[in-house]
């Protein structure tokens, strides 16, 4: 992998940054060595009211972590006071990023939210205008189009369908277009999402050879599913190998009710014995490693465990050399969901 990308040096303004997408972008600009100014009116989610602790508490936060910012409380329609601190050194460089948030519903339109629909796409047209007049400054002006669940989202969609954490890897690189790739898993197995992730895949995030072109919120929806599952076929599945001592089948013989007051069972509590064993049903223990570690953590298989009807499984014992008291355990799953 290429050397991380980083921000030294760098001034990040981000409005709105009290909450929601703004604060994980000031959090992740700071951490990669931004100064950010964190804005944020400080409103209510239906724009009313007026406070500093929103900006305050996500400044306390980034300073905490080393980290350098500072609060800017002023409303977006005073600008002009919000770039006041930046504007200057912007077109002395005669260099700037600016990135604005537009939403799906601007673009393919959403029912119920005609003014936030023509608010949003206005935002696109402005920036292309931007990235036109700005060219000559070195001035770069893109537009992304995210979803995330907020506080501004807890009426349209359930909380925690969306998560604020996989956009800005996203938006450290991304822009919009009118068609779409079919893209590129950028997280591993166990490993956190990463704006150089994005970057090293950006190839094939940029392969329009089979784009599609979604003209609604629900072909968008749809098209989601489809790419998620495409990444499945021909996926190898990787061998889960559970490794235990004698430690594992005495506590799992504790927990399910064996006593050293029966002699029986001093078979099944004492390594000692000569007749130490593993109860039959242990083999259940390795059998949840291949639940929760196995199948779920395929990328590209959205698979929810609470909403599972049922999984088949059978256990297959291979009869170790003479000697060997621990046998080994092999599991086939089945699933089906509701």
């Amino acid at each position: 992998m290429a050397a991380g990308l980083r921000f030294d040096g760098r001034v990040v303004l981000v409005t709105g940054a009290g909450g929601g997408l703004g604060r994980a972008y000031a959090l992740a600009f700071a951490e990669r060595g931004a100064s950010v100014v964190v804005n944020d009116l400080g409103g209510d989610f239906k724009g009313y009211g007026k406070s500093s602790s929103a900006a305050d508490k996500v400044v306390s936060e980034i300073r905490a972590n080393g980290g350098k910012a500072v609060p800017n409380y002023d409303s977006v329609e005073d600008g002009e006071k919000l770039v006041n601190v930046y504007n200057g050194s912007a077109l002395m460089n005669k260099c700037t990023k600016i990135i604005m948030t537009s939403s799906a519903a601007g673009i393919y339109g959403n029912f119920g939210q005609a003014n936030y629909s023509a608010a949003k796409l206005g935002l696109l047209g402005l920036s292309n205008t931007i990235a036109i007049e700005g060219r000559k400054y070195n001035i770069h002006c893109n537009t992304i189009a995210p979803t995330a669940g907020s506080r501004l989202t807890q009426t349209v969609m359930p909380q925690g369908e969306l998560f604020n954490l996989y956009v800005f890897r996203h938006f450290s690189l991304c822009c919009m277009r009118w068609e779409r790739s079919l893209g590129a898993i950028v997280r591993g197995k166990d490993q956190p999402m990463t704006p150089e992730a994005v970057r090293d895949k950006w190839e094939k995030v940029c392969d329009f050879n089979n784009a599609s072109k979604p003209r609604s919120i629900q072909e968008v929806c749809h098209m989601d599913s489809e790419s998620s599952n495409a990444f499945l076929v021909g996926r190898e599945l990787t061998t889960k190998v559970y490794k235990y001592t004698h430690l594992e089948p005495i506590l799992y013989a504790l927990g399910v009710g064996m006593s050293t007051r029966d002699p029986d069972h001093l078979k099944f509590l004492f390594e000692g014995s000569e007749e130490f064993c593993c109860l039959p049903t242990f083999g259940v223990i390795p059998a949840q490693t291949s639940m929760f570690d196995g199948v779920p953590s395929i990328p590209g298989l959205d698979m929810d465990l609470a909403k599972e009807l049922y999984g088949e499984k059978y256990r297959l014992l291979t009869v170790g050399q003479p000697g060997e008291t621990l046998p080994n355990f092999t599991f086939l799953c089945l699933w089906n969901e509701m």
